[in-house]
């Protein structure tokens, strides 16, 4: 027990960091579905510091069955996150690229106008210098 206590408050100190930090709040309040089971960072570290301190082998292997699920919901959690954030940068840069494709194309267009317009100039002018 006493080479696992020091890790386990380090796990400790680490869940206590994160449920306190910005990306969490995100998460609880764009998951509030799915985070409502979750007990304090507490109970799941003390649950399984008991259960080592036991030496029940069930138990220890149920508290980290819990922390497991924990990790896995908020790794699920953090992919959903991240694949919205892909998609959004990903409709923004479409969009950016259609903006800048239909600018050039309309100056293309208004360039050719433009020069056709010149042509035409020219013509009358040369039309008006023969007469």
């Amino acid at each position: 027990m006493d080479i696992i206590a020091p890790q386990i408050d380090d796990f400790r100190f680490s869940l206590d960091k994160f449920f306190a930090s910005p990306v969490f709040y995100i998460y609880t309040v764009h998951h509030a579905g799915e985070l409502s089971s979750l007990m304090s960072p507490e109970y799941y570290t003390d649950l399984l510091t008991l259960s080592v301190k036991s030496g029940d082998a069930n138990n220890i292997s149920r508290s980290l069955l819990e922390i497991d699920s924990l990790v896995e919901l908020l790794r699920r959690i953090d992919s959903s996150f991240s694949a919205k954030s892909q998609l959004e940068y990903f409709l923004l840069f479409f969009i950016f690229s259609m903006l800048i494709i239909t600018i050039v194309l309309g100056m293309r267009f208004l360039y050719s106008k433009l020069e056709r317009a010149e042509r035409m100039k020219k013509k009358r002018r040369s039309f008006h210098a023969k007469q």
